[in-house]
Order: C-alpha cells, then structure tokens, then sequence
C-alpha cells in the first residue's frame, strides 16, 4: 500500500493516463487558472467551481469561464481556499477576506485569514477564519 501511494504521489499524470474515463484538466487542455486546485464546488444549476492559487473557475461541463485579474477583483495568486453558493450569490474565501458576486458586481467581505465557507439551513453564511474565530452572517 505505501508503494501505491508513493507511486500516485510522485507519477500522478503516469497514473491519471493509464485509467480509461480519467480525464486530466491542466492549463494547458483547459480554462482553469493554474495547476494547483484548493477547492471545488458544485452551484445550484450543477455547474462546477474551483479555486486555485490563481483565482476561480466556473466549468459547466463545456466552457470554462476564469475569473482572476482582468475579470475581477482577484490579484494574481490570490488562493481561493472555499467557495459557497447562497440563492443566487456566490462567495469566494481567500487569506484577506471574502469576496461576494451577484449581478457581476464585486463585493469584499473583509475577514482576517478566511479559510472555510459554508451555509447553514437557514442559508446563513458560516467563515471559519485561521485564528481570528468563526463568523456567521445572517441571511437578510
């Protein structure tokens, strides 16, 4: 077993090319931003959604659509770390905050060290930051 994971660990393109069905999305075949996937996400219409060390991308099984630099408010290497989905906005955590996108306008959530999203039942908003505590944000 600890050869198995050596192995999917040192050689993880070898080992995505041999299994049929497997499919390897890379910069360089696809829209996604980087190479380095931090968390995926899949929206009410089914669509995917993944944070990478440059920014988001939004693939709906066709098309992707990448936003970083010259499409939003992120900076190159922004670490998208969570994203969330609540009615008919999405929420972007990174390390300096939270960023909020409904109607293609760009609002910052200002959160020290936001790491993790996610909604309760009453689609409340949950941030669970890396030392300054847990934030809820009521759902209005």
């Amino acid at each position: 077993m600890k050869k198995l994971l050596f192995v999917l660990l040192c050689f993880p393109y070898t080992i995505v090319a041999q299994y049929p069905g497997w499919t390897l999305y890379t910069t360089a075949n696809s829209g996604i931003g980087s190479d380095t996937t931090l968390a995926i996400f899949v929206d009410d219409e089914g669509d995917l959604w993944f944070g990478t060390v440059n920014g988001a991308a939004k693939f709906d099984g066709n098309s992707w659509i990448t936003y970083n630099h010259s499409n939003s408010p992120f900076t190159n290497y922004i670490w998208i770390q969570s994203i969330e989905q609540i009615a008919d906005t999405m929420y972007f955590a990174y390390g300096q905050g939270v960023y909020k996108h409904y109607n293609n306008v760009w609002e910052l959530i200002p959160i020290n060290l936001a790491k993790v999203l996610k909604k309760d039942g009453l689609n409340n908003l949950w941030i669970g930051t890396d030392g300054f505590g847990l934030v809820k944000i009521l759902w209005e």
